[in-house]
C-alpha cells in the first residue's frame, strides 16, 4: 500500500534537511518535534518525518504538528511497516532531502540547544573541507529518570575512524553532514559487500571519517533517550546481540576501508563493554556466562574463561563487590583498561 504523503508547502528551498524516523513513540515524539520547532536559524529548513505505520497515536501527533506548520514539515506515514518487510527507510529519505546539509534525530530523542542547527551550519560554511560535524549529548535513562553526559573528549577535536572503532564518540542525534557525501555513501553501499549491513550509524560514521574531515564540538546539543523498547538498549540479550553485530561490522569495515586498526583492540573493547553491561545489570543467571562467551566467535584470548567465571562468582556471592564494581573502584578496572590498549 502506498504511504500517506503530507508535502511541505513552501516556495523556499531549504539549506538544511532534518530527517526523523519514528515508530510507536507516542510518549516521546512531542519532545522531538518541539526540539525542531525551537531551532533559530537565518536559513530555510525542511523537516522530513517518516512514521513506519505506528499502531499507537504517533502519526496523529505528527499530523497535528504538520497542520500547524505545513511550511516546515514534509510527512510520510506508511500504511505497512517497512522495517518488518526489510524495505529501506533511510536511503529514500536521504535522496528526497533538498538541503545542502542533513541533520538526523530519531523520534525518541530530541534537541536541547535552540542554536544547534545554526552553529553547525556556520561551522560547515566556514570550513568547506569538512564533511561532518557533531556535538555531545545528554543521556536520559527513562526507567530511572536520570541524566548523564556522554562527553567522550574533554576538548573539541577532529574525529578519526579509530575513535569510532573503539567507542563511537558521537551519536546520530548530534550529527550534521553534507548531503553530497551521504549520496556518495549510498552509492558505495550499493556496490559493496556491506550492502546488507543492518546497523546504519557505524558504517555511516566510518565512511565519513575515512572519506573526509569530521569535527567534534564538546558542547551538549541534544538528549538521547534509553528506554525498554530501544533496539540497542533494551533487554540484556538484545543489548549483547547488538554489541556482537556491531563488532562484526567494525571488523568488516576495518578491512573494507583498509584502516589497519588492530582487530584485537576492537574485540577487547567489545568484551570489556559486554562485561560492563553484565555487571551493571547485576545478572544472576549462570547461563548468562555461556551466552556472553558465545556472543562473539573471536572471543578475546586476553580475557580468559577463568577470569570471566571469577568475575561472575564475585558478583553473585559478594553483593558488596557488585556495588564496588559499579563505582569502578576495584583494581580489575586498571587491568581491563590495559587490555583495551593492547
Amino acid at each position: 500500500m502506498e504511504p500517506i504523503i503530507l508535502p511541505r508547502l513552501s516556495d523556499k528551498k531549504p539549506l538544511v534537511s532534518v530527517i526523523s524516523i519514528t515508530y510507536n513513540q507516542e510518549p516521546y515524539i512531542r519532545d522531538c518535534l518541539e526540539g525542531f520547532l525551537m531551532q533559530k536559524t537565518d536559513f530555510p529548513v525542511e523537516i522530513i518525518i517518516h512514521d513506519d505505520a505506528s499502531t499507537d497515536h504517533t502519526a496523529d501527533i505528527i499530523r497535528e504538528y504538520y497542520e500547524k506548520r505545513p511550511d516546515l514539515f514534509h510527512v510520510i506515514i506508511e500504511r505497512e511497516n517497512c522495517f518488518s518487510k526489510h524495505r529501506p527507510i533511510m536511503a529514500p529519505l536521504y535522496e528526497m532531502a533538498q538541503g545542502k546539509y542533513i541533520a538526523n534525530c530519531e523520534g525518541d530523542d530530541y534537541w536541547t540547544d535552540p542554536l544547534k542547527l545554526q552553529k553547525q551550519f556556520d561551522f560547515m560554511e566556514k570550513n568547506p573541507d569538512y564533511i561532518m560535524c557533531s556535538g555531545c549529548t545528554q543521556i536520559y535513562i527513562q526507567n530511572s529518570s536520570t541524566y548523564y553526559s556522554n562527553q567522550f573528549f574533554q576538548k573539541s577535536r577532529d574525529l578519526t575512524a579509530e575513535a569510532f572503532l573503539l567507542n563511537g564518540p558521537t551519536l546520530t542525534c548530534t550529527s550534521f553532514f553534507k548531503k553530497e557525501t551521504i549520496i556518495d555513501y549510498l552509492a558505495w553501499r550499493k556496490g559493496s559487500s556491506c550492502s546488507r549491513i543492518p546497523i546504519g550509524d557505524t558504517p555511516l560514521f566510518l565512511y565519513f571519517t575515512t572519506h573526509g574531515k569530521c569535527h567534534y564540538e564538546n558542547e551538549i546539543v541534544s538528549c538521547y533517550r534509553i528506554h525498554n523498547s530501544s533496539t540497542t538498549h533494551g533487554a540484556f540479550e538484545t543489548r549483547l546481540r547488538f554489541l556482537r553485530n556491531n563488532t562484526h561490522i567494525k571488523l568488516k569495515l576495518n578491512r573494507e576501508f583498509q584502516i589497519g586498526f588492530p582487530e584485537k583492540r576492537i574485540i577487547n573493547c567489545y568484551v570489556y563493554t559486554a562485561l560492563k553491561e553484565m555487571i551493571k545489570r547485576g545478572c544472576k543467571d549462570r547461563n548468562i556466562i555461556g551466552k556472553l562467551k558465545r556472543v562473539h566467535k573471536h572471543w578475546s584470548p586476553c580475557i580468559t574463561d577463568e577470569f570471566v567465571f571469577f568475575l561472575y562468582s564475585l558478583i553473585v556471592s559478594h553483593p558488596f563487590l557488585y556495588v564496588a564494581f559499579r563505582k569502578g573502584v576495584l583494581s580489575f578496572k586498571k587491568t581491563v583498561l590495559k587490555l583495551k590498549r593492547i
